[in-house]
């Protein structure tokens, strides 16, 4: 059991991480965002106003509008969208704050969620009310441990898991 109120939904790429999250949050007072694929690419999803924003850029965005991370490109004015959320959700102070996914732009580049993201968790780790769930791939568990200094964290593998 964590001995605080940050919990780290940890698994690998593509074993249905945001899925599993999206049913869990509605039986639930949760804010914060989603990540799911849609058929334009990935999107943005608004837990708190259900509402979907573009994330992921296609081929004729041009280059100034975009993040790229390794063979996946983004759009600039999505994550700033996600930390307008973000920080919104936060401010609410819902029973839940859900972040699906740090990743390797916030982990190497201090970029996407950033630097929202560490405000939040350093508020948490500060005691701030409700519990924030962070979802990272297990192949960056270790580096966003270290980096966010969430040894006390509580990691879980599915969503059951979860108080």
């Amino acid at each position: 059991m964590s001995s605080n109120n940050i919990y780290i939904l940890s698994r690998p790429v593509r074993s249905g991480k945001t899925t599993e999250l999206w049913q869990w949050t509605q039986q639930r007072y949760a804010m914060g965002i989603l990540t799911p694929d849609s058929p334009d690419g990935r999107t943005i999803y608004d837990l708190a106003t259900k509402q979907s924003v573009r994330f992921e850029a296609d081929d004729t965005t041009e280059d100034a509008w975009i993040i790229a991370v390794g063979k996946f490109r983004f759009l600039r004015e999505a994550f700033l969208q996600a930390q307008k959320i973000l920080a919104e959700a936060s401010q609410a102070d819902p029973d839940w704050l859900v972040i699906d996914e740090v990743g390797k732009l916030e982990l190497e580049q201090q970029m996407g969620f950033e630097p929202g993201l560490t405000q939040i968790v350093r508020d948490y780790q500060a005691g701030k009310k409700g519990k924030l769930l962070l979802v990272i791939r297990d192949s960056l568990l270790e580096k966003a441990v270290n980096h966010y200094q969430l040894q006390k964290a509580e990691v879980i593998q599915n969503t059951g898991a979860l108080p």
